[in-house]
C-alpha cells in the first residue's frame, strides 16, 4: 500500500514539474529565450509518459525552458496554434515558432531535437 501511495505521489509531483502558462502571460513567458511549450490534458496517458520523458532530461543543461498548456483550460491557446493531438509540443525560439511535433518522444529522442532545432 505504501508503494502505491509513494507512486501516485510523485505521479501527481511530476504533472506539476513545469509552470503552467496562460494566454496572460505567454509573450512573456517565451520571449527572448529558447523555449519548449508542450500541451497537454490531465486525463492523456500519452502526455503523462512524455512528462516522464522530459523529467529525465536535464533541460537546464541544455539551455532551454519547458512550460505546460493544459488545453482545457488554455482553449484560446490550444486554438491560437491549431492543437489536433496530444501532446505536442512547440519549439520557440526568441518567441517565434520554429517547430512542432506531436506524440511521445523518448528522452533520448527529446534531446535529439533540442539539439537539432536550437543549435
Amino acid at each position: 500500500m505504501k508503494k502505491i501511495l509513494l507512486m501516485m505521489a510523485f505521479t501527481v509531483v511530476s504533472l506539476f514539474a513545469y509552470e503552467e502558462i496562460t494566454k496572460e502571460n505567454f509573450s512573456e513567458k517565451i520571449s527572448g529565450k529558447n523555449t519548449i511549450v508542450k500541451f497537454h490534458a490531465t486525463w492523456c496517458p500519452n502526455c503523462r509518459a512524455l512528462e516522464k520523458n522530459f523529467n529525465k532530461v536535464d533541460l537546464n543543461e541544455l539551455g532551454v525552458t519547458l512550460y505546460k498548456v493544459d488545453i482545457e483550460q488554455q482553449r484560446e491557446l490550444t486554438q491560437m496554434y491549431s492543437i489536433r493531438a496530444l501532446p505536442t509540443i512547440l519549439y520557440l525560439k526568441n518567441g517565434k515558432l520554429i517547430s512542432t511535433e506531436m506524440g511521445v518522444k523518448s528522452p533520448t529522442e527529446i534531446k535529439e531535437s533540442i539539439y537539432e532545432k536550437f543549435n
